[in-house]
């Protein structure tokens, strides 16, 4: 297969993320990364999730990276290359394939459920606010406890699970350490 594109289309269909790889030929792959990318758009804006946005410019960039990698690939590396769903590299962040990846993946979209159910809440809280007119300064303590309480806890696990893998290497590095001493 020659996938030898014009260079200015493809830079053009880069910018929308998927389009480039279906320009050149990756369809199953590019649908995926699109599939991606406008469901992480619309999650992170009709359940206000702002921790999905952070991931949005990342499938971006990926994206407009890899089809200008692809098109500089010769064609017998290029058809090597299969057209899987989504590129090999994005399943393994994506979808990691041991135990300890699911279960951390599993409390992160626990995480993203509650914090979807605390914003519809503070929302009704916020419209109930206004029929039974409380003072202002609990109104106001009410307030910022309903819209910090969530990122406090949210960084808090961040660190913990940051500080978990911190140690979880450090004790890899001393165990390789102590294998290659004895």
């Amino acid at each position: 297969m020659n996938k030898q594109k014009n260079a200015f289309f493809t830079f053009i269909c880069s910018l929308i993320p998927g389009a480039g790889e279906m320009y050149l030929g990756k369809m199953n792959m590019g649908s995926g990364i699109m599939l991606l990318f406008f469901c992480l758009c619309f999650l992170a804006s009709a359940y206000s999730i702002a921790l999905l946005a952070m991931f949005i410019p990342v499938i971006w960039f990926y994206s407009f990276f890899h089809t200008h990698y692809l098109n500089s690939l010769d064609d017998e590396k290029f058809t090597q290359i299969t057209d899987n769903f989504l590129p090999k590299d994005v399943n393994f962040v994506i979808f990691p394939l041991t135990s300890q990846s699911k279960k951390g993946l599993g409390i992160f979209l626990v995480l993203i459920g509650i914090s979807s159910v605390w914003s519809l809440l503070r929302n009704l809280l916020w419209s109930l606010e206004l029929k039974f007119e409380l003072p202002p300064i609990l109104s106001t303590v009410l307030n910022n406890f309903i819209y910090y309480v969530p990122q406090a806890l949210l960084s808090l696990i961040i660190i913990i699970i940051g500080l978990k893998l911190i140690f979880i290497k450090k004790k890899e590095l001393d165990s390789t350490v102590n294998t290659i001493d004895n």
